[in-house]
């Protein structure tokens, strides 16, 4: 990183919502500030810095400081009500909280008990008290990431450098990514697709962010800053698709569109690149494999719609049940604090159960067919949701959908669909009509249910839990 800092050292890392913007020099300057912060409390190998602040220069200074002394920099979102940073607090045990003055983890009791120290202008830290039960984490690690857990606590994802190397590697080889390459940061980076997808993966290339100045896409800046490339997901690309309406020629510059985190429907990727005129790459990881395992190449020849494209940088293969295993360099090394976990998720040889049921060709291109916990038991029959959803999709008054299980009292599950509708809008019944067209009987949806926009978690993917409870809803 110190290599990339000086050898870029002109041009702008960050550019920021007021015109102005951050160099890589002065991004060395401000990261040195933090790691000599950091040193000096005696943060370094095996300290676990966790970091509440958001997208900008201060976030990535952070992560650089963290870096240069060896610490393990374990960002969440700056949003999190003091219940939830407890429970990250509960399972990371860190040394050192470093937060936005404004940010709402700071009124958690948590941090009463924790000592104030100076740290650089525009950020609060504080060291936490010293703990017992500490849990293990090696001399490596550099990064955890904090995903959601079945019992309520967050698990932490524990990558080491050489992980974190093999993610950014994986996202270079695919994208060509260099510094004449500029983006918009419209995802998180307190996320393994925005961290890694995007903003080291931009540092590493010299290229550049855009850091909007408001989470509203529409007016984030994508439409007037000129970026030569996007990574998204879906639901961020409808409403790109229908903001660019009113923008004449909008993204003239853009050389690939990158799409991730949730499954991209072909009727949407068409579309988008109908109205963007650049080709739409759909990739495809999760955290425990450092955001990419596998990947589209960003060109219409290369792409294959429907699938997630070619492992990058892993081998891949299907279980007996059909689920897809990934092995690597960039696989994780385990749950923070939970052996237990680490050892359902990962095999004797190091093979990493997704948890997603896929099909893969005998040229490499992954197709994915859904979560092994989400397919729909229908009286026996197993439904894919994807399978649905390409169906709907592919009516041209369909923007977006989410398909979901729903209880029923005579198959057990049935299926239900939340639509987001174009203008004009298809009846519901037309849209059922269109599904016994494409789909057999027992695939087709039950209840179809119109929706401004469809439920997403907090790092912007589509949540088929939430769908299903909107049902319950009634």
């Amino acid at each position: 990183m110190d290599d990339l800092l000086t050898r870029h050292d002109t041009r702008p890392a960050l550019l920021l919502p007021d015109g102005s913007g951050i160099t890589y020099a002065q991004l060395a300057r401000e990261s040195d500030q933090v790691a000599k912060g950091l040193a000096a409390v005696g943060a370094g190998p095996r300290s676990t810095v966790v970091v509440a602040m958001p997208n900008g220069p201060g976030f990535l200074a952070a992560f650089l400081g963290c870096r240069t002394v060896g610490a393990i920099f374990a960002p969440v979102p700056p949003a999190l009500t003091p219940t939830e940073f407890e429970r990250v607090m509960r399972v990371s045990a860190p040394h050192i909280v470093i937060a936005h003055p404004d940010s709402r983890v700071l009124r958690s009791p948590v941090l009463r008990e924790g000592t104030l120290i100076d740290g650089p202008p525009g950020t609060q830290w504080v060291r936490s008290p010293a703990r017992d039960d500490q849990p293990e984490v090696g001399a490596d690690d550099a990064l955890v990431l904090f995903t959601s857990g079945s019992t309520g606590d967050p698990k932490g994802v524990r990558l080491t450098a050489g992980n974190l190397r093999a993610g950014i590697q994986a996202v270079l080889g695919t994208t060509g990514l260099g510094p004449a390459d500029k983006s918009v940061a419209l995802l998180p980076w307190t996320h393994g697709h925005g961290l890694i997808g995007q903003l080291l993966s931009s540092v590493a290339a010299g290229a550049s962010v855009v850091v909007p100045g408001t989470p509203n896409l529409v007016e984030s800046g994508v439409f007037t800053c000129s970026p030569t490339w996007l990574t998204t997901v879906p639901p961020q690309l409808s409403v790109l698709c229908e903001s660019a309406a009113a923008a004449q020629n909008p993204l003239p510059a853009l050389r690939f569109i990158r799409t991730a985190s949730a499954p991209l429907t072909t009727g949407l990727a068409r579309r988008v690149e109908m109205v963007f005129d650049c080709p739409v790459a759909e990739a495809y990881g999760m955290t425990e494999t450092s955001h990419q395992a596998a990947a589209n190449a960003p060109d219409y020849g290369r792409r294959r719609l429907g699938t997630v494209g070619r492992p990058t940088g892993v081998q891949v293969r299907t279980g007996p049940s059909g689920e897809l295993e990934v092995r690597g360099d960039a696989l994780f090394t385990g749950y923070l604090g939970r052996a237990d976990l680490t050892a359902r998720a990962l095999n004797a040889d190091g093979w990493y159960r997704t948890g997603d049921i896929a099909e893969i060709a005998p040229d490499g291109y992954v197709k994915l067919l859904g979560r092994s916990s989400e397919l729909i038991n229908r009286g026996g029959f197993k439904i894919s949701p994807v399978e649905v959803e390409e169906a709907l999709a592919a009516h041209p008054g369909v923007l977006d959908c989410l398909a979901t299980a729903v209880d029923d009292p005579v198959f057990g599950q049935d299926v239900a669909v939340l639509v987001v509708l174009g203008d004009p809008a298809p009846a519901v019944r037309e849209l059922k009509a269109h599904c016994r067209e494409h789909l057999s009987a027992h695939k087709q949806p039950a209840r179809i249910r119109p929706v401004a926009a469809l439920p997403k978690l907090a790092n912007g993917k589509p949540s088929r839990r939430l769908a299903a409870s909107m049902f319950d809803e009634g």
